[in-house]
Parts: structure tokens; C-alpha cells; sequence
């Protein structure tokens, strides 16, 4: 990006603020998920990581107003699934 960018940096100064706020959530949900583990099984863990992953589909209708909605809680459902299945 910033070798074929005429603005060196300078897109990416101005969202320094969400990156940082970015990188802590993840940095965060990591930690979480490690302490998580060392509770309970991580098949446990995996699964409730997974069904994140159908409310995200959700938010993303809610907030961003994205389209094609059924396909993407089908494709999110299907692993679920899978989880529950290795489970």
C-alpha cells in the first residue's frame, strides 16, 4: 500500500485512532480466549467462538446494511454446525 500510494502515510495517520482501538479489541478477545480454555474444554470455547460468527452476520445487516443476507447466515450456520459436530 504505501509504495504504490502517492500520499505516503498519510491515509493511514488519520486512522491511527480506530487501528489502535482495533488491534486492542483483538488483542483482547485473544486473552479472553486463552483464560477461556484454561476453564473449560476447548471444544466449549471453539463453539461459542463460532457462534460469534452468526451474530456478526446479524450486525453487519443491523449496522452496515449489508445485502445478501441469507447467504451469509447460511454460510456462518454451517460452521456452527461443524463445530457442534466435532463436538
Amino acid at each position: 500500500m504505501l509504495r504504490s500510494s502517492k500520499n505516503k502515510g498519510g491515509k493511514l495517520n488519520l486512522e491511527k485512532k480506530n487501528l489502535l482501538l482495533m488491534g486492542l479489541l483483538s488483542a483482547l478477545t485473544s486473552i479472553f480466549q486463552i483464560y477461556a480454555i484454561s476453564l473449560t474444554l476447548v471444544a466449549y470455547v471453539s463453539a461459542l467462538k463460532r457462534i460469534s460468527a452468526v451474530l456478526s452476520v446479524f450486525r453487519g445487516r443491523l449496522i452496515f446494511k449489508e445485502k445478501e443476507i441469507r447467504e451469509r447466515v447460511l454460510g456462518a450456520t454451517i460452521m456452527v454446525l461443524g463445530v457442534f459436530i466435532i463436538i
